[in-house]
């Protein structure tokens, strides 16, 4: 298999983002929680063994430039992203390896150069998720003292991109490459090795304006933010259509949704298992959500037994939101669909999702919702963020991709 590119928009594309242990709040304390192994070879290559013989088509690892605030309840690999892969492409012949780099805390030339190296070992394997990194606790570790807003940082990603671009041009060609521009002044000759049959895939996770605009122009795929098949349908014609004023043919960039999923016998058992793991957590996730995606210093001071504030929302649609806008907008969505306080809505959101959209059921109604979004033009496929990884994969593998090849969903 060449990089997570490919274009074949007969069947569903699923990818696994490997949030370590899992979404859910504490997953790493489930029955089967690995805990510290996280940073085990051996866990990694299990997951990827799974993945791909469940018959998935791609891995995502996300990045992190700064501590992750334990409230959130996600524990996520302290490992290089590139160094993982490249351990698990040992152990893996087919399924596709997508390494998240943030192209405001990096150098395009070594950015250019990892990816290509993976894409060397992997045997044509190796897909780079391009992201602009919105976090504020990134900016100190890198002697910045504030981030980039968000018409600089995409901006420089655009420059960024352009630079890898022209380095793996450069290790094909043979040919010098050179990128003079605001950001960038770079002049050189690239030996990188790249293996025969095409260069590595680029993805863009960017739910902004700026952000649809950049996946347009540049991307192969995007890693998406969508409540409802409304919501995917027009963020795939938006990015569709920045492709084709750019002159490239919309088929080619995919679009794929993130949609974090627990899969049981019953809708009941799925639920009560969310719960279970929520319950448990001493501080519901939720509330600390709260401040990073709707970008307000006082979310602790929120009455939870109240509606929104509308000074909140109002603060999170103003052009000064500094956040997800892709989160952003998937939650506001969901709050003016309905009259719920902050506590009600909390709660809604462990099975309906917190930014990206959550699925909590069977594996029968995941496939009828996967088949109702990609049949109904809101996406080309998935990037599935298991709720427990090790539990998932093996329901996915053993109940969701069979029920897709029925359908004639995949292959």
């Amino acid at each position: 298999m060449s990089s997570y590119d490919g274009q074949d928009h007969e069947f569903v594309h699923l990818a696994v983002n490997v949030l370590s242990e899992g979404t859910l709040p504490q997953a790493w304390l489930g029955e089967r929680g690995v805990g510290a192994d996280i940073v085990a070879p051996d866990f990694w290559e299990s997951v990827a063994r799974s993945a791909e013989e469940g018959g998935l088509d791609a891995l995502f690892l996300a990045d992190h430039s700064y501590l992750i605030d334990p409230t959130h309840g996600v524990l996520l690999s302290p490992l290089d992203v590139s160094l993982v892969w490249a351990r698990v492409a040992a152990v893996t012949e087919r399924i596709g390896l997508v390494t998240t780099a943030s192209t405001t805390y990096n150098d395009p030339v070594e950015i250019a150069e990892r990816i290509a190296s993976l894409h060397y070992v992997s045997g044509g394997r190796a897909t780079w998720n391009a992201v602009t990194s919105f976090g504020d606790g990134a900016a100190g570790n890198y002697g910045l003292d504030d981030i980039l807003d968000r018409s600089d940082r995409y901006a420089r990603a655009e420059e960024f991109i352009a630079v890898v671009r022209a380095v793996w041009d450069s290790a094909a060609s043979g040919e010098a490459y050179r990128r003079h521009g605001q950001w960038f002044d770079v002049d050189g000759l690239s030996d990188v090795a790249l293996p025969a049959g095409g260069l590595p895939g680029i993805y863009q996770a960017g739910g902004s304006a700026e952000g649809k605009g950049l996946a347009g122009r540049t991307a192969s795929g995007v890693f998406s933010a969508a409540a409802s098949v409304e919501d995917g349908r027009r963020n795939r014609s938006e990015v569709r259509a920045h492709a084709r004023d750019t002159g490239r043919d919309p088929d080619d960039v995919l679009i794929l949704p993130g949609l974090s999923l627990t899969l049981a016998d019953t809708e009941a058992e799925a639920r009560a298992r969310v719960d279970e793991f929520y319950d448990r957590a001493a501080i519901d996730p939720g509330e600390g959500l709260l401040s990073l995606f709707f970008g307000t210093d006082d979310a602790a001071d929120i009455d939870l037994d109240r509606p929104f504030p509308p000074s909140v929302l109002e603060s999170a649609a103003g052009e000064r939101f500094r956040g997800s806008v892709g989160f952003r907008d998937a939650l506001l969505t969901q709050i003016n669909a309905g009259s719920l306080t902050v506590r009600e809505f909390l709660r809604q959101t462990r099975y309906t999702g917190s930014g990206h959209a959550t699925f909590v059921g069977t594996p029968e109604q995941l496939v009828d919702r996967i088949e109702a979004w990609f049949r109904g033009g809101a996406a080309d496929g998935f990037v599935l963020m298991p709720g427990v990884v090790v539990d998932e994969l093996e329901i996915l593998a053993a109940e969701v991709i069979p029920r897709l090849r029925a359908r004639g969903l995949s292959a």
